[in-house]
């Protein structure tokens, strides 16, 4: 992979940061699943014609875990990114990171008081467990990278 990485200069500044934000979203998605007891099986990463990311993040099971767990985890993401960016630009951006995971909590029965409350609880569980955090997003950063620059627009995260 690090000789992929040699060739990075390839990517444009605005591709590399879209990249850059898919890892920090789906990195604490990933982080708070496990930390709430949620099996990952895997994110699967993409990269549209227009050099924007998405990513869906897989759970294994969901065996043992509670209502409260899976709506930490969706809160995760846009906790993440909140601490990562701010509010200010998240709000210039539109929120757009945001759109499908606030759907899942409303699909959860959870209230806008609630999602509030979970993604303080997620950014609290981001901060204490930020090293590991950090290592996972710059594995997942890195290997979306190389799959871009090997000319690939999706690709399959495990871990």
């Amino acid at each position: 992979m690090e000789a992929i990485l040699e060739n990075e200069s390839i990517l444009n500044q605005e591709l590399k940061a879209e990249l850059h934000g898919l890892a920090i979203h789906e990195g604490g998605h990933w982080l708070v699943s496990e930390l709430r007891g949620i099996v990952v099986d895997r994110v699967e990463l993409s990269v549209s014609e227009i050099n924007k990311g998405s990513g869906t993040l897989v759970w294994k099971s969901l065996a043992g875990t509670t209502r409260e767990d899976q709506g930490t985890a969706y809160a995760a993401g846009f906790a993440a990114e909140l601490m990562e960016f701010g509010s200010k630009k998240m709000a210039e951006d539109g929120f757009g990171c945001f759109r499908t995971d606030s759907k899942k909590l409303s699909q959860l029965g959870f209230s806008q008081d609630d999602t509030v409350r979970l993604i303080n609880n997620a950014s609290e569980l981001i901060r204490e467990n930020k090293v590991k955090y950090d290592e996972l997003v710059k594995k997942m950063e890195a290997a979306i990278k190389s799959s871009v620059v090997a000319g690939e627009r999706t690709y399959t995260f495990r871990g």
